[in-house]
């Protein structure tokens, strides 16, 4: 799929590798999980489908200089083959 992340393997125990991942997880739950009652699986799995790209393509992040993953992503891309 073109544009899909790919993993990237953190050092174990690395202090900032859980802290990212719990922090979106955090925000996940906050925003898509909690507030709704899901039917079925399928619900819940588009209420976090669609969680996921507004926070990944449409959600301006502070740590990112008020750019989304996908716009920090693209960027880090193209300098990548420039250099």
């Amino acid at each position: 799929r073109s544009g899909a992340t790919q993993p990237k393997q953190m050092p174990i125990r690395h202090p900032d590798g859980n802290a990212f991942i719990e922090r979106m997880f955090r925000t996940l739950k906050e925003e898509a999980v909690w507030p709704n009652e899901f039917d079925t699986f399928d619900q819940a799995s588009e209420a976090i489908r669609a969680w996921m790209i507004d926070y990944n393509h449409e959600r301006p992040h502070a740590s990112l200089g008020e750019r989304t993953p996908a716009e920090a992503r693209a960027e880090a891309a193209q300098h990548k083959t420039a250099a």
